[in-house]
This record gives C-alpha cells, structure tokens and sequence, in this order.
C-alpha cells in the first residue's frame, strides 16, 4: 500500500524544484535507489500535531462542521487521516 500510496505524489517533487532539491540534498545525500519514494511513503505515516484531536472534537462538540483541504493525492490523504486517527472528527475531506 504505502508505495502505490505514493506514487500520485512523485509528480510532486517532478513538479516542484524546492521538493527536488530537500529530498536530494537534506534527506538523500546519496544518489541510493528508492531514497525519493522512501522519503514520499513518510508522508503517509506522519501524525497530527498533538492538539488537533483535541481542537476538532471540541469544533465537533460546538456543532461546528470540519474538514481537511488539501492538494495532496487521495491515497496520501486517506492515509494521513486513518493514521492520525480523526477521520471520526471529519466531516469531509476535500481535494484541491
């Protein structure tokens, strides 16, 4: 899963040369095989800052309605919100 998961997201650092340049000069020193997609599949176990939980279920709480947007990829999106454990305190998860 977490490599399919990132596949929509390597055009990203295609895409992007300030992406390019931090996966090849901060986190891959070495021109090693699978350093990119390694750093891309982190995106998709990363966790919410400590408070989030915390300020959507009181959001939740005081009827107000959430959600994410993100331009990120489906899969990388789904991933981040089971990971982080609050798809419970969405109401929606909307792509850009």
């Amino acid at each position: 899963m977490a490599e399919g998961a990132a596949r929509p997201a390597r055009g990203l650092l295609q895409r992007d040369p300030a992406r390019r340049w931090t996966s090849r000069s901060k986190h891959c020193r070495s021109p090693a095989p699978g350093c990119e997609s390694g750093l891309l599949n982190l995106y998709l176990t990363l966790d919410a800052f400590p408070e989030v939980r915390d300020t959507l279920a009181r959001l939740k709480q005081a009827g107000i309605r959430t959600a994410i947007l993100s331009n990120g990829s489906p899969p990388m999106l789904k991933a981040a919100v089971q990971g982080a454990q609050i798809n419970h305190l969405l109401d929606a998860v909307l792509l850009g």
